[in-house]
């Protein structure tokens, strides 16, 4: 779990300071005030954490370099600061600040001037002890000097051979955000590794993960009435001998009530991401952090309140972190506050973050609340 994230100088953020995340709940605020950007500074992170050099991870968020920073600042350096907790209650804090390099003619165009990872002490609340340290002069354990040579584009943290900087790399590495163009794919015709819908239902069905499958259908059911079962068609490899990650078959769906099977064509959008979505969170690992961006699209307000019911108790059950960004009412009154964050932002300060239950009128909501009035209705009256 993300237990928090600090930012300086990514986009429209210039000093976020700490924000702190729920396990369960939404990102809200009016359209531009800086929602994706906090969930893009999280991918900026995992890619980089998954091996990518800044300049590759850069082109997943962004055109150009100078996109990376705030632009009505001179600064040309990013910091970003997260802490997180895994399944055994080990708690790390990841640092690191980049540069952008003067010349950005020049194929690598940043370099890393600080990153440090450190563990909590057991034993002590505020107390954390150096896993390494960072910077272009040196690196360093608690221990002295480490003899490692790391590309000045490339996180320490994906080639030091650490027990717990391996777990760190494996916490930032396993934060997943969807994206459109994956959950919106309808393609029926797909391998083991293919990501969209049909992709993890064959990965559902391959044997290893049946119990997702299981779960996957039992879900599914439950909220989509028509909904019978999915069928696999694997073509016959003559004479060859084909893993399941090259493997290409045909998923196909069937309905109560309808003759025949269906490909994936015949979704409707709201049926298609409701499948990914619960498909997704069942294809984590225990521990994960998933970010979905605007998960009302598409949805009836009643299909979207029990899709979010069913994402709740998975999340609790595998203990995944699930946060989405939302304008939805049904969304944000489905929360409670201590659950929102609250987007804004203004020229002179940039965007800014608040969980609902640390703000100054948080005593006032709980009142409004009591007397009967929506989360929503507060949030769209007082803070537009």
């Amino acid at each position: 779990m993300i237990k928090s994230i600090e930012i300086k100088n990514f986009k429209s953020i210039i000093d976020s300071g700490v924000i702190h995340l729920p396990s369960f709940g939404a990102i809200v605020g009016c359209n531009a005030s800086g929602k994706t950007n906090l969930i893009q500074s999280l991918n900026f992170i995992k890619l980089l954490a998954s091996g990518l050099s800044i300049t590759d991870a850069q082109r997943h968020i962004c055109l150009v370099p100078n996109e990376l920073f705030n632009l009505n600042l001179p600064a040309n350096q990013l910091t970003i600061r997260i802490e997180m907790q895994d399944l055994k209650n080990n708690e790390y804090r990841f640092e690191l600040t980049i540069e952008l390099k003067s010349d950005i003619s020049i194929d690598n165009n940043f370099k890393i001037i600080y990153e440090k990872l450190e563990k909590k002490d057991n034993n002590s609340e505020e107390h954390y002890d150096i896993i390494y340290e960072r910077d272009p002069s040196q690196f360093k354990g608690k221990d002295g000097p480490i003899p490692l040579k790391v590309d000045s584009e490339t996180l320490a943290i994906t080639v030091y051979d650490n027990k717990d900087t391996i777990d760190a790399k494996q916490h930032l590495s396993s934060i997943v955000i969807t994206e459109q163009k994956v959950t919106d794919n309808r393609d029926s015709i797909v391998s083991y590794k293919d990501n969209n819908l049909a992709g993890l239902i064959v990965r559902f069905m391959s044997g290893d993960e049946n119990d997702n499958y299981k779960n996957f259908i039992d879900i599914t059911s439950k909220i989509l009435e028509n909904f019978s079962s999915f069928n696999e068609v694997k073509p016959r490899y003559k004479g060859k001998n084909v893993s399941n990650g090259d493997r290409i078959s045909l998923v196909m769906l069937e309905e109560h009530n309808v003759a025949g099977q269906l490909s994936m064509q015949s979704l409707s959008l709201g049926d298609l991401r409701t499948m990914y979505f619960i498909a997704k969170s069942l294809d984590l690992r225990e521990g994960a952090s998933l970010f979905i961006e605007e998960i009302e699209n598409g949805m009836h307000p009643n299909r979207l309140k029990n899709l979010l019911d069913h994402l709740d108790n998975i999340s609790h059950r595998k203990h995944i972190q699930t946060i989405f960004t939302t304008h939805s009412p049904n969304v944000i009154d489905h929360l409670k506050p201590q659950d929102i964050i609250l987007t804004y932002k203004d020229k002179i300060h940039g965007t800014k973050y608040q969980r609902i239950d640390s703000h100054k009128d948080s005593a006032a909501i709980s009142n409004f609340l009591d007397k009967g009035g929506s989360l929503f209705e507060y949030l769209s009256t007082r803070f537009d």
